[in-house]
């Protein structure tokens, strides 16, 4: 199968750079590892939940008046139009939109990560196949939500403004990201971490108790621009909450847990580890306060889950041990693939089938 086949070339590939490859070979691994994706999410046909919908109005999109009466993001409409006066083809516009949001994760990824096919190993089974295939105008948000990383490093808070209109006129959603710049900053010690999430736990299941009928929720999507995410209360399947003690949640603390254990021997920037923990922290906030909902759960989450990608590779490179390594990409390997079994399901979901476009 076309997933498993590109999430083990990636691991072997990490596996392999674990043992000091030269930089030319690392390159050429890097390239084929960004083709492999490109292929697979660019070439892809009839594949994404969203594949249908798009599709119409892209085809339906025929002069800049229509821009202003499309019940999705500007960015996204005007996107769509820019690349349809040169193809009218859904699938040119489908190649074109994810070689662009894959890149600009791709070259944050690049910059960042001291193992850059691990951390594409944990892209590839979460964004990837959750936001790059099934939710794109989400994933073209997040592409420049991972640009804004450099301006909040650098201290730019223009920049990290700008970076986060532009992201939400592709997905509003984007919004929830605003405050890290301040929260970035923050420095806690361990036991308020965790005391932290004992209490987001417990807010939980309080938080379950108060929306029973979603009320509160209801009223904050009344207003305009955000009625049309009642569709996640309404459907039957939208709906449906998420386990406050879901796999999904354990994998986040398990990860955590290990990141916070060898945090002091990581050899990494001060400033870089302490914004990748309490971003990773918040996402797991996020993903608990939100269980009420699955799909406010995941999709505001991943605006902060991302920094796994980072920290895997962080964990995996502070190793001095060869055998440590080993386990810890054994177990990032299981994450992987129960992640990418979990998404494709029973019936494959949204990504089974799989169709090449050139078929």
């Amino acid at each position: 199968m076309i997933y498993y086949f590109a999430i083990t070339c990636l691991l072997i590939f990490s596996f392999l750079n674990q043992w000091k490859l030269e930089r030319k070979v690392i390159n050429l691994l890097a390239f084929f590892s960004f083709l492999i994706i490109l292929i697979i999410g660019g070439l892809r046909f009839k594949i994404g939940a969203d594949w249908d919908q798009y599709e119409s109005i892209y085809k339906n999109l025929k002069d800049v008046s229509e821009l202003f009466k499309a019940p999705k993001e500007m960015g996204f409409m005007i996107t769509m139009f820019l690349i349809k006066l040169i193809s009218t083809n859904y699938s040119f516009f489908i190649f074109i939109f994810f070689l662009v949001s894959f890149y600009l994760k791709y070259k944050v990824i690049k910059k960042y990560s001291t193992d850059i096919f691990l951390s594409l190993s944990f892209y590839f089974f979460s964004i990837f196949l959750i936001l790059d295939v099934n939710q794109i105008r989400q994933g073209m948000a997040l592409a420049i939500i991972f640009l804004s990383l450099t301006s909040i490093l650098e201290r730019n808070v223009i920049k990290f403004l700008l970076l986060i209109f532009i992201a939400c006129f592709f997905h509003i959603s984007a919004i929830i990201f605003l405050p890290f710049y301040w929260l970035s900053q923050i420095k806690s010690s361990n036991m308020t971490i965790f005391l932290i999430i004992a209490i987001s736990l417990i807010l939980s299941i309080l938080i379950r108790e108060l929306m029973g009928r979603n009320t509160i929720v209801r009223f904050l999507l009344s207003f305009s621009g955000l009625s049309r995410y009642n569709v996640y209360l309404e459907s039957n399947i939208l709906s449906k909450s998420s386990s406050i003690l879901s796999i999904a949640f354990f994998q986040r603390i398990i990860i955590f847990i290990i990141f916070i254990v060898y945090y002091n021997i990581i050899q990494a920037n001060d400033n870089f580890k302490s914004l990748i923990k309490n971003g990773y922290l918040i996402g797991i906030i996020i993903f608990i306060i939100f269980s009420f909902n699955a799909q406010f759960a995941a999709r505001l989450g991943y605006f902060y889950k991302w920094f796994d990608i980072f920290i895997v590779a962080l964990i995996v490179s502070s190793q001095k041990k060869n055998s440590n390594k080993l386990i810890l990409l054994f177990l990032f390997f299981l994450f992987c693939l129960i992640g990418i079994q979990r998404l494709i399901g029973n019936d494959g979901g949204d990504l089974l089938p799989y169709h090449i476009v050139l078929r």
